[in-house]
């Protein structure tokens, strides 16, 4: 077995937000929010404030450096956790924002809202997210895996009602290494099939 790291890239995580948009299908339908980038720490929620709001995190990681022909086994992203506001579970989904190395007001509406691996969240610290197998089919070898990490009302389309469901995650732009996301592969190397050598006639 083998592993594979990688942090996510710098000014292409963040999240995109809207607060009091309206009630709950106004906001969760909406194609545009307020896209921070470059910004340390982030939020992730699902949240009743005045009206309904909405924050999604971008995590795009290049795994572009993972051979071809790495078998995938296991696969976790990991992140920093700096406040939590409610209890919750928060989700890593695919994403599709248009730059993975940049983050515009658009992007909000760029997930698919396939739960890819879970957590319920509680306390502050590091917090490790395992991929299932649909997570680990979405990863590319020869570019960008493209993630991010949303509230579980937000994926199941849930009305959050009265509550606040939210956490403060560190970036890419945090001073410490270690405390920014990071998406850990664990995969073997599959050889070139080779036609056994013919035996020389008698």
């Amino acid at each position: 077995m083998a592993t594979f790291t990688i942090n996510a890239t710098a000014a292409g995580d963040g999240n995109v937000y809207i607060d009091n948009g309206g009630d709950w299908a106004t906001v969760r339908g909406a194609t545009t929010g307020t896209a921070q980038a470059a910004s340390d720490p982030v939020n992730a929620y699902a949240s009743q404030l005045t009206s309904r709001s909405i924050s999604r995190i971008f995590i795009p990681f290049d795994t572009s450096g993972l051979s071809d022909n790495a078998v995938i086994s296991d696969a976790t992203v990991s992140i920093t956790v700096t406040d939590v506001f409610g209890s919750g579970t928060f989700h890593i989904v695919e994403s599709t924002q248009a730059s993975s190395t940049g983050l515009v007001n658009d992007d909000f509406n760029n997930v698919n809202f396939t739960s890819l691996g879970s957590l319920a969240i509680t306390t502050t610290g590091l917090k490790v997210i395992t991929l299932n197998a649909t997570g680990i089919a979405l990863i590319n070898k020869t570019g960008y895996t493209k993630l991010a990490l949303i509230e579980d009302h937000d994926v199941t389309n849930t009305d959050p009602v009265t509550t606040d469901h939210r956490i403060g995650v560190n970036t890419s732009d945090n001073a410490t290494e270690a405390n920014r996301p990071l998406l850990t592969i664990t995969y073997t190397t599959t050889s070139p099939s080779v036609s056994p050598s013919q035996s020389p006639s008698g």
